[in-house]
Parts: structure tokens; C-alpha cells; sequence
């Protein structure tokens, strides 16, 4: 899988860009993450967009975002060993994760042992637009 990682690089966004939440979102599709971003940036969050799993963990307990989501369904149970890290580790375990997946059972199940996966949110994908940024408000507040 070619890794996909985003950032917003505009110089003249760059203090903007400082001053809004940071939200990071880690899927293997790629529609998916540029939506996302896409409406995430619109309603004025600082996004960060991975596919790059092996280096995920890394990449959060640097960025330290306000907000990650997760989607469950990445290859290899890669979204899943993600969580049960990032709820483990001391560094990431108080950052709040809206955990997506496109079959309802999944989520189901991480709901189920919120002491191994965490989750503080849940969206079904494909999403609505107005789900997805109400469950991120709810967590983190406006951008």
C-alpha cells in the first residue's frame, strides 16, 4: 500500500492554521480521507490525513491532535492494534477518538470493551456530513 500522509504546507495559512484544533484522521481510502479533510478544513479544523499505519502511533504522539479518528476496517487489524495502543500508552490515552468503520459491527464490538479500544465516538461509513462534524463538536468543540 503507498503510504498517503496530508498536511496543509500554504505559507499564508500557516498562523491560521496554529490558532484551529488539530484533527487527525487515519483510513486506508484515500476518497475518504480527502473528504474528510476537505470538511473538516471547511468548518475551520487544522487536518492531518494518514493512511501510513506503521508510523501512525509516532506521528500522534508527536502531533499531539485534539482529536483522531479512526477507521477500524484498515488492513491487517492495523486499525485495531491502533487503538488498543493508543488507549494503552500514557502519551495518547486522554486524546478523544471517534472510531469509523463501514460495517456497524465493528463498531459494535469496540463498543463492547471500551477498556481495550477506547472510543469516545462512533460514525458509520459512509458518513453524513452533519454526523461527522457533530460527533467531532461534541468532542473537541468548534474549530
Amino acid at each position: 500500500m503507498e503510504e498517503y500522509i496530508t498536511a496543509l504546507d500554504d505559507d499564508a495559512a500557516e498562523q491560521d492554521q496554529m490558532d484551529r484544533q488539530h484533527v487527525l484522521l487515519v483510513n486506508s481510502d484515500p476518497t475518504i480521507l480527502d473528504l474528510a479533510r476537505a470538511l473538516l478544513g471547511e468548518a475551520r479544523y487544522n487536518v492531518t490525513t494518514t493512511n501510513a499505519v506503521p508510523r501512525t502511533f509516532a506521528l500522534i504522539a508527536a502531533a499531539q491532535p485534539a482529536l483522531l479518528i479512526i477507521d477500524l476496517a484498515i488492513p491487517e487489524r492495523a486499525g485495531w492494534d491502533l487503538l488498543v495502543r493508543l488507549h494503552a500508552e500514557v502519551t495518547t490515552t486522554r486524546i478523544p477518538v471517534i472510531i469509523t468503520a463501514s460495517d456497524p459491527r465493528l463498531i459494535d464490538h469496540a463498543a463492547r470493551y471500551p477498556y481495550i479500544f477506547g472510543g469516545s465516538g462512533r460514525v458509520v461509513l459512509p458518513f453524513a456530513v452533519d454526523a461527522l462534524l457533530d460527533a467531532v463538536r461534541i468532542l473537541i468543540g468548534p474549530a
